[in-house]
Formats: structure tokens, C-alpha cells, sequence
């Protein structure tokens, strides 16, 4: 098995009172929870959900697919020292996918008891073989006919339009305070779902929606409350621009609101999507990834139809290669404001200029300052900026495939009731994938070359 080693700037640090041994993080990375989903082609990447942990040992559960193989469906269980238990669908399982590739994953709030996640959509947009409808989405249903089993129930769901499916999400779009919907798009519309995954509640063609980029193999869509007014929108990104969708709760459609954002002619613009409090004034927030250099983070609520006159900051690389092709909010539990995962998967990974291997990726943990001015921070790694940039992760022992970390990441929430370090029940830890049979998780400490400090993660691998 393959396997790739990530780790923060410089680890041979003191860390105080966490009980993990920081002399032995070279051992601590070898059993840190990274673990191959089985041999694959490098041009695609696997899909991650997290899940609610069930208890019983387990600190933290995913959800896994593989953009290249329809057939592959899996659960990967990891405890409270990292170690990790995959539970594979078997082919009569997965064998109900439509013979499609799950490109993406959402999953209603979960519900009690601990670990009974609500229901969770799976979008399939090469769904049908061919044949019309071209696109759909599954509903999965995950239960425990044993102990240390998983089983895995897919139902066919909704099929609609070319490459439907290519994005599915949850929120309360409809109704402020009702339930938890689904929301599902295609090149051309958005409908939302009802949580049985069954019943169409509103769908949209207007224009500005068939704006998508053909030569993505998803649609960046995010769902939040980011305009005034109350309830919740759906931010869509198309061919160079992102436009928001609201239900209209006197007339009950779904339609476009007259904001659009874009940056000129730029068809990279929206390529990534995240969604956060990342300035702390408790309203939401919309970043947008602009590879190969540029991340904008408007600041909410989003007022007007001006996308122009929207107050923004730019995050700009000046070594980025495809930075922000992804981005993801890094949301620790009780930890305002949020921070920003922004991925470059063809960057030189390392600690400084000659150090890393020209195209073996990085991913960055920023801070975003609410602060005058075009550009906010400026990425070169021969002057960090201690303000902004919280941790460069990267693959360490240089043995993941060149241009392919971080096409896929986000964080996990770890149940650390039975860890052994001190700080809290809930500890928060970044991943990000590496082709499509690797799932890489960071160790980060302390960054010597600035005088800030920043959580490690707690979980003792180094016992």
C-alpha cells in the first residue's frame, strides 16, 4: 500500500501539555490514519463526506467513492489513535449505482441516536448509461447488521438533465426554519429535493444558471443564508461567474436573484466554492477560488446587484500554479472566525524556496483579515506572512503522484472523549485526497519561523 505522508513546517517542537511525544513525529506520521482505497488512475480523486462517528470506539467516520470506478463505495471507521477500518459496499451494493461514478455527496443533519446520520443523497450525473434522462442522484441509507459492519442500501432517486447531479447539498431553501432539503444541479437547472430524496419541490432554468464549465468534472455550488431577507440561497458557480438561486416564498418558485458575480473574463472564476464566518461578525461569507492565482472573499451578507460593488478581499499567490482550484472552510467547534483551506496541487510542496519537489502540491491554512486595500496577502514563501498564513501542508516524503493533492479537501471533526489529550471532546483535523486511491490526513504543530502558535492535533499516534 501506498502511502503518503503530510506534515506542517517543522515538527520537533515542544507542545506543552499534549501528551502525544513530539520528539517521535517521524513514527507519529507513520501511523497517522492515511490509507489507500485500492490501486486507480491518478486523473481523478476520491470523494469524502464525514459522517457522525456511531460510538463504540470510533472517533470519526467517511463516507468514500472514487470519481474513476462506479463500483466503489466504502466507509472508512478511524479511532481515537488513527487507525482506520474501511468497510467496502459489496458489488450487490454498489451494483445499484446506475453504473456511474458518484462525483458528489451531501447528507441531512443527523439525527439521534449518535452516529444516525440523516438521509444521504448521492450524485451520479453520468447516471442512465447513455440513455435519456442523462443525469441523476441516489439516495444511501447506512446501517449496522453487525457489530463492526457496515451494510449500504442505494435506491435510485431523481433523474433529470444533462449532468444532473454533478453538485448535491443540503439547507433550508424553501422555508426559514422548515426541514432540511436537498439541492441538486445540472449544466442547465437546480432543483431542490424534499429529505426523502424522492419528491421535487422547486426547480429553476433561468439563464444565468446555464453557465456551466464543461470542463469541470463537478459544479462548485454551495448553500447558506448569504443575501438579506432571511432564508437560505443557493450560490451556483458557472462558466466564469457565480449567481444565487432563492425561493420566493409568495409566489413558491425557484428563481435567480439579480446578483452575479464574476472578475472580467476570467472563465477560472468560481472554479471552487466555501462558505463561512471567516471575518467573525457572525454573518456568512462566499470565497471564491480563481486559479492560478487568486482566492476573493466577499464579505456578507451580499447586498445589491452589483457583484462589483460587493466588499471583498483578494488572496493572491505568487508562486500558485493552480491556487484555488480548490478551497474549503476550516470550521473548528466553538472557533470564530473560520479559516480558509485553499488547495495547489501542482505547487512545489515544502517549507521554503529549493525546498519540496516541483509539482507535489501544497495546501495552505489561511486566516482571513477583513483589511483595505485590493489585495489582502500576497503567498510567497521566501516572506511568510504570520497574520494570514496559519500552516503550509504538503507531502512530506515526496511519494504521492505529482499535481493531484488537495483536489479533494476539507476537515474532519474527531470525538476525542476517549483520546488521551487534553482541550476539549471535539478535535478538528484537515484532510485532503491524493489521486484517487489515497485520503491524506495532517499532523501540524508549531511554526517556528513566526511567533504564533497553533493547535496541533491532539490525537496520540506516538504513544
Amino acid at each position: 500500500m501506498r502511502l503518503v505522508k503530510v506534515t506542517q513546517l517543522l515538527l520537533a517542537v515542544a507542545l506543552g501539555a499534549v501528551a502525544c511525544n513530539p520528539s517521535d513525529f517521524d513514527s507519529a506520521l507513520d501511523k497517522a490514519p492515511v490509507v489507500s482505497f485500492g490501486n486507480g488512475s491518478e486523473g481523478n480523486s476520491l470523494v469524502a463526506l464525514p459522517l457522525s462517528p456511531p460510538g463504540g470506539g470510533i472517533s470519526a467516520r467517511m463516507l468514500v467513492a472514487r470519481k474513476d470506478d462506479p463500483s466503489y463505495l466504502a466507509v472508512a471507521d478511524y479511532d481515537k489513535d488513527g487507525k482506520v477500518t474501511v468497510h467496502k459496499a459489496t458489488d450487490a451494493e454498489s451494483g445499484n449505482l446506475s453504473g456511474a461514478a458518484v462525483t458528489s455527496m451531501a447528507a441531512l443533519s443527523p439525527a439521534q441516536p449518535q452516529g444516525q446520520d440523516g438521509p444521504i443523497m448521492l450524485g451520479t450525473p453520468k447516471g442512465g448509461g447513455g440513455q435519456p434522462p442523462p443525469g441523476r442522484v441516489e439516495m444511501l441509507t447506512l446501517a449496522a447488521p453487525a457489530a463492526g459492519a457496515v451494510s449500504f442500501t442505494v435506491q435510485p432517486a431523481l433523474a433529470w438533465q444533462n449532468a444532473f447531479g454533478s453538485a448535491v447539498a443540503a439547507g433550508r431553501v424553501t422555508d426559514l426554519g422548515g426541514p432540511t432539503e436537498f439541492v441538486a444541479v445540472s449544466d442547465d437547472g437546480v432543483q431542490v429535493i424534499a429529505a426523502d430524496g424522492q419528491t421535487a419541490v422547486a426547480s429553476t432554468m433561468c439563464q444565468n444558471v446555464a453557465l456551466a464549465d464543461p470542463n469541470l468534472d463537478y459544479r462548485p455550488m454551495v448553500v447558506g443564508d448569504f443575501l438579506p431577507g432571511g432564508g437560505e440561497e443557493i450560490a451556483l458557480s458557472g462558466f466564469g461567474h457565480v449567481v444565487f438561486v432563492q425561493y420566493d416564498t409568495t409566489s413558491h418558485t425557484l428563481g435567480c436573484s439579480l446578483l452575479v458575480i464574476g472578475q472580467g473574463v476570467s472563465t477560472t472564476f468560481g472554479s471552487s466554492l466555501a462558505a463561512a464566518d471567516f471575518d467573525g461578525d457572525g454573518q456568512l461569507d462566499l470565497a471564491v477560488g480563481m486559479p492560478p492565482d487568486h482566492v476573493y472573499v466577499y464579505f456578507g451578507p451580499l447586498r445589491g446587484t452589483d457583484g462589483n460593488a460587493l466588499e471583498k478581499v483578494a488572496i493572491v499567490s505568487k508562486t500558485g500554479t493552480h491556487f484555488g482550484q480548490r478551497i474549503a472552510a476550516y470550521e473548528a467547534p466553538g472557533l470564530v472566525p473560520s479559516q480558509l483551506l485553499v488547495s495547489d496541487p501542482t505547487a512545489s510542496g515544502g517549507i521554503k524556496p529549493g525546498v519540496g519537489r516541483a509539482g507535489g502540491g501544497k495546501v495552505m491554512l489561511l486566516n482571513v483579515l477583513r483589511a483595505g486595500g485590493p489585495v489582502q496577502y500576497v503567498e510567497d514563501p521566501a516572506t511568510p506572512n504570520a497574520a494570514v498564513e496559519a500552516a503550509a501542508l504538503f507531502d512530506s516524503n515526496g511519494d504521492a503522484p505529482t499535481g493531484v493533492l488537495g483536489h479533494n479537501l476539507g476537515f474532519l471533526v474527531f470525538d476525542n472523549t476517549a483520546g488521551c489529550a487534553a482541550g476539549g471532546s471535539q478535535v478538528l483535523v484537515p484532510w485532503a485526497t491524493s489521486g484517487s486511491s489515497v485520503l491524506a490526513f495532517f499532523d501540524y504543530a508549531v511554526r517556528l519561523d513566526v511567533a504564533s502558535t497553533f493547535s496541533p492535533d491532539p490525537r496520540c499516534f506516538a504513544k
